[in-house]
Parts: structure tokens; C-alpha cells; sequence
């Protein structure tokens, strides 16, 4: 059986960048979804009749909009959480295999 070589190209850093991103994504679409709302609540200030009903429309497609992209960005960051803590422990376990190996070949020489 041939020995597989591995590579291990973990940043941390890169993980952490992109939650950050995908936080201040998060913060804008609840500031999309809000100024949404405020504006459904408006529009009988300003429109009657098949207008406002066509507004009050058109402001509800794009809530579901954000509200389906809200729930893509929170995914995509669980997705992110995950592949960090998988990549930590893959990084644990390497290094703790590599440290094993290392005793077991100092032992040999001792």
C-alpha cells in the first residue's frame, strides 16, 4: 500500500475574515429588512386603492428576498464555523501525531 502524502493549509486567520464579513453582511440585511418593514407600514400614507395594494406587493417579494438571503448568509457561516472547527481539530490531531512520532523515533536513539 502506498503511503498518501498530506497537506495541511489551515489559517485560521481566513476563517475569522470571513465570519466578520458574513456578520456585517448579516447586520445589512436586517437593516434592508427593517427599512422593508417601515415602508410596508407607510404606504397607506401615501397610496390607496390597487396602488397601494401593488406596493404592498412589491415591498413583500423583496422581505422574502432578504429574509431567503438572510438565511443563505447564516448558512454559509454555520458552513464556515464548521470547516474552522473541523480544521482546528485536523491541526490538533496532526500535530499531536507528528509529536508521538517524534518520541517514538527519539526513543529509538536514546
Amino acid at each position: 500500500m502506498a503511503m498518501q502524502s498530506i497537506e495541511l493549509n489551515f489559517d485560521p486567520t481566513a476563517y475569522d475574515t470571513a465570519q466578520s464579513e458574513l456578520f456585517t453582511q448579516l447586520g445589512k440585511l436586517q437593516e434592508a429588512r427593517n427599512e422593508y418593514d417601515a415602508l410596508k407600514n407607510q404606504i397607506s400614507q401615501f397610496w390607496t386603492g390597487a396602488e397601494a395594494e401593488s406596493a404592498r406587493e412589491t415591498i413583500q417579494s423583496n422581505i422574502k428576498l432578504v429574509d431567503q438571503a438572510y438565511e443563505n448568509v447564516k448558512k454559509q457561516q454555520q458552513t464556515y464555523q464548521k470547516a474552522n472547527n473541523e480544521a482546528t481539530q485536523k491541526r490538533t490531531e496532526f500535530k499531536s501525531a507528528m509529536n508521538e512520532a517524534k518520541s517514538a523515533v527519539e526513543a529509538l536513539f536514546k
